[in-house]
């Protein structure tokens, strides 16, 4: 993941769970509030196929605002085979166009 942002020059700071020493046992909703706990984040952006998975009012009693990113309007392809058919710019420039 980072070579892939790296090659298409977004910069985001990349921090594995594991890194973060959170209990092992915490799963679903409750790790996600561990770990926006553990970065100090009030946002937690999901895919948009999450939407069942957690409730928006438990975010908000947390002080979390809950986001889902949009359907994606793009080449549905693979990143590799996209990258492979243009050139990185092309595909930053669509992945950026995506989340406004």
């Amino acid at each position: 993941l980072s070579g892939t942002a790296a090659v298409l020059g977004l910069t985001a700071p990349l921090v594995r769970d594991a890194e973060l020493s959170l209990p092992p046992d915490l799963a679903g909703q409750e790790r996600i509030f561990a770990i926006c706990a553990a970065l100090g984040a009030n946002v937690y952006v999901n895919a948009l196929g999450g939407r069942h998975l957690y409730d928006p009012a438990e975010f908000a009693k947390r002080g979390l605002k809950l986001e889902f990113l949009p359907e994606y309007q793009g080449d549905p392809a693979s990143i590799l085979q996209r990258l492979h058919d243009s050139t990185p710019a092309a595909v930053r420039d669509e992945i950026r166009a995506n989340l406004n």
